[in-house]
C-alpha cells in the first residue's frame, strides 16, 4: 500500500514522520528540477517499536542533457510545446522508481539531474500531470544520432549529447465494431 506520508527535514537534516503502522517501507524522493542529488537509501522495516536514528543518504546521481526536435511543421502544436514535460523513470524496485522531470524550454532544450544508477525510461506528459498529452508522442531517441530505446546512466554521469524526437497527430479514428457469431460480452469496451 501507499502511505501519504511526507518527510522533510529541517536545515540541521533532522526529520520525523508519525503514525506508521507496522510494516515494511520505502523511501521515495519527490526531485525537484536542477537537483543532483538522488536517494541512496531505499526502505526500513517498522517491526513493533519507534525506529530511531533513521539515516536517509543522498548521493549524487546522473544528469541527461539533451534536447527536443518537434517533427512537424504545425505552428499551434509547436507553440504547447512549453506546456509538456520530460519524465524520466530508474526502475529501483518492485512497484517504485527513481523519477525525474524536466520542462522543454523555449530553445529545445531539457535536463534530467539527480538519475539513479540505471536503465533511464522517458515519456512526454503534460505539465505536472503523468498522463501523455494529446495528439504529442516520442517518435524515437538519439545518442549521439544513433537510436536507443532506452538510456544507460551511472552514478555521477552526465550523458549528453541525447535528442528525442517528438511527433504530432491531429487524425480522429471513427469506426462501429461489428460482432459475429455471438455477442458483446457484458461489461465490455
Amino acid at each position: 500500500e501507499f502511505v501519504g506520508s511526507s518527510i522533510a527535514s529541517n536545515d540541521r537534516g533532522d526529520f520525523l514522520t508519525e503514525g506508521l503502522l507496522p510494516g515494511k517501507y520505502a523511501i521515495v524522493q519527490y526531485a525537484n528540477e536542477g537537483n543532483e542529488l538522488r536517494l541512496e537509501t531505499r526502505g526500513f522495516d517498522v517491526v513493533d517499536q519507534d525506529v530511531q536514528d533513521l539515516t536517509i543518504k543522498l548521493a549524487k546521481g546522473a544528469s541527461i542533457l539533451g534536447s527536443v526536435v518537434f517533427e512537424s511543421d504545425d505552428k499551434v502544436a509547436r507553440s504547447k510545446l512549453g506546456q509538456l514535460q520530460l519524465r524520466g523513470y530508474v526502475a529501483i524496485g518492485p512497484g517504485y522508481a527513481n523519477s525525474v522531470s524536466s520542462m522543454i524550454a523555449a530553445d529545445g532544450s531539457f535536463r534530467f539531474t539527480g538519475l539513479q544508477n540505471g536503465t533511464v525510461n522517458i515519456s512526454l506528459t503534460e505539465k505536472n500531470m503523468p498522463f501523455p498529452p494529446k495528439g504529442f508522442a516520442i517518435a524515437r531517441i538519439e545518442r549521439e544520432g544513433a537510436v536507443v530505446p532506452r538510456l544507460e546512466v551511472k552514478d555521477g554521469e552526465t550523458v549528453t549529447g541525447v535528442k528525442i524526437f517528438i511527433s504530432y497527430g491531429s487524425a480522429t479514428l471513427r469506426g462501429v465494431i461489428n460482432i459475429e457469431n455471438g455477442s458483446l460480452p457484458p461489461n465490455a469496451r
